[in-house]
C-alpha cells in the first residue's frame, strides 16, 4: 500500500479547494515554478515517481548523469526540462546512473514509466492502471516474480536487477579501494662504530 496524504484537493459544489503544498522532487514538469492546475496529472506523476523509487532501489527517476553541459544538475531542473534518463529511447543530454536496474524491468512496466515521465501529462498512468498492472506481479500463483540463484526476488523472464546492481556496486568499490603500496625496504647505511 502507498499512502500519501499531505494534502487533499476537494472539488465540491462547483468549487475546488486546492491542496497547495508540494514537494519539488515529486512535482510534475508542467507545475515546476507554478501552481498545480490539474491535480490528476500531478497525482499521476507523483505516484509514478514513488513506484519508480520503490522498485529501483530508491533511485529518483530524474537522478541522472549529465553528458552535456547544457543539462541542469539539480533534480528540479531536470524534472522541469523533462530529462528522464531511463526511457527506452534514452536521452541526448543525460544518461542513467549505472546502478539503476531499469533495464531489467518488464516491458509493460517500462512503457508505463515512459508515459508517466513523457511530454504528455494526459498519457500518464492513473493510480487504477498502476494498481491493475502491479497487482498481477503481487499474485504468487501467476509466477511473475521469481527467485534468482542468490535468493533475490525479481521479475520472471528478466535478469535479476538486484544481482546486476550488486555487481555494479562491487566493481565500483574495487575501483576506489587504493591498491596496497609496496613498502620501501631501504634502510640507511650503517655507520661504523668509532674505534677507540
Amino acid at each position: 500500500a502507498v499512502l500519501d496524504c499531505d494534502g487533499f484537493n476537494v472539488p465540491l459544489h462547483g468549487k475546488s479547494f486546492a491542496a497547495p503544498q508540494v514537494t519539488p522532487d515529486y512535482l510534475a514538469p508542467e507545475f515546476q515554478g507554478g501552481a498545480v492546475s490539474t491535480p490528476l496529472h500531478q497525482d499521476s506523476f507523483a505516484l509514478s515517481v514513488i513506484i519508480f523509487r520503490l522498485i529501483n532501489f530508491g533511485l529518483h527517476p530524474y537522478q541522472a548523469i549529465a553528458i552535456d553541459p547544457r543539462a541542469p544538475t539539480d533534480l528540479e531542473g531536470k524534472i522541469s526540462q523533462g530529462l528522464y534518463a531511463y526511457a527506452q529511447t534514452g536521452h541526448a543530454l543525460i544518461r542513467p546512473l549505472p546502478v539503476s536496474a531499469h533495464e531489467h524491468f518488464p516491458e509493460e512496466i517500462r512503457n508505463c514509466f515512459d508515459r508517466a515521465f513523457g511530454s504528455l501529462p494526459e498519457r500518464r498512468p492513473l493510480a487504477s492502471e498502476w494498481f491493475g498492472l502491479l497487482e498481477k506481479f503481487a499474485k504468487p500463483a501467476l509466477g511473475l516474480i521469481t527467485q534468482c540463484a542468490k535468493g533475490h526476488l525479481w521479475f520472471s523472464g528478466q535478469a535479476c536487477g538486484e544481482c546486476y546492481r550488486d555487481d555494479v556496486l562491487a566493481s565500483k568499490a574495487k575501483a576506489v579501494i587504493p591498491k596496497p603500496t609496496v613498502k620501501n625496504n631501504w634502510l640507511p647505511p650503517r655507520t661504523k662504530k668509532p674505534t677507540q
